[in-house]
């Protein structure tokens, strides 16, 4: 990765132009519209705690949600946004509270980053109550693996039936998934990172600026092409096999 800054979308913590670019990215708007489904089925899902959120979170914050994320930047983000009441520097392999407290557990597309991700999932399962539900998005189907995820730093893609069987081994029950993303996410995926990594060096030589102004006034054509994609995607991701599968979010609670 010595090519790449250690993070390469550090540009989302600071620059406004940027941030709308990622909360109206089709692949996050799906990630979100299927956690906030399963979400709303729950009867008594607060409070909830989201990690690893970044700077866009699945839900829209309030008193009855904690956001956390390993990342100082992320988290002073979120505050200065006024859309968390609730926000921490947190470890996924070393949750700040204390067992058997947290009725839902929401982590999306975080545990594919962490090497110990085994420790993670256990960490997950210690803080949530009985009958708690877990919420898990990760990107799935091993022979993906390509640029796009070396860029972001996955560690890995998960083979599905694999992550169920060691999150049943874990302890969870009554798990069943979803599929988001398909083929289609991940052709696009390989494109958007490699335009990210080429217009990250450009700016890296010709020195940070604002926004381009074309690029700016060419933002409401770009929301309405994201909200158009991710309807394609979504429709692919339900009628083709899992073994096509991008993204999976995956449901499961703690008896």
């Amino acid at each position: 990765m010595s090519a790449f800054s250690p993070n390469p979308f550090t540009d989302f913590f600071q620059d406004p132009f940027y941030l709308e670019l990622k909360n109206h990215l089709y692949n996050y708007l799906l990630r979100r519209r299927s956690v906030r489904k399963e979400l709303s089925t729950l009867s008594n899902p607060e409070p909830v705690l989201e990690i690893g959120s970044g700077v866009s979170t699945m839900t829209d914050g309030g008193k009855g949600v904690i956001f956390s994320d390993i990342t100082l930047e992320a988290v002073q983000n979120l505050k200065s946004r006024k859309i968390a009441p609730r926000a921490i520097v947190m470890s996924v392999t070393d949750i700040a509270f204390q067992s058997a407290t947290i009725p839902t557990v929401i982590c999306s597309e975080v545990i594919e980053h962490v090497k110990e991700d085994e420790k993670a999932l256990r960490e997950m399962y210690r803080v949530l109550k009985s009958g708690g539900t877990l919420l898990l998005t990760v990107p799935v189907n091993p022979r993906y693996y390509a640029f796009d995820d070396f860029y972001v730093k996955h560690e890995r893609r998960y083979h599905a039936g694999t992550l169920m069987g060691k999150l049943q081994e874990i302890g969870f029950k009554n798990l069943r998934f979803v599929k988001v993303t398909g083929f289609l996410d991940k052709i696009a995926m390989i494109l958007l990172t490699a335009g990210h990594a080429a217009c990250s060096s450009l700016k890296k030589e010709k020195g940070k600026g604002k926004a381009n102004p074309l690029l700016k006034a060419l933002l409401p054509v770009y929301k309405i092409l994201n909200w158009i994609y991710a309807g394609i995607v979504s429709l692919e991701a339900k009628i083709m096999p899992l073994s096509t599968t991008a993204v999976l979010l995956i449901r499961g609670t703690k008896p």
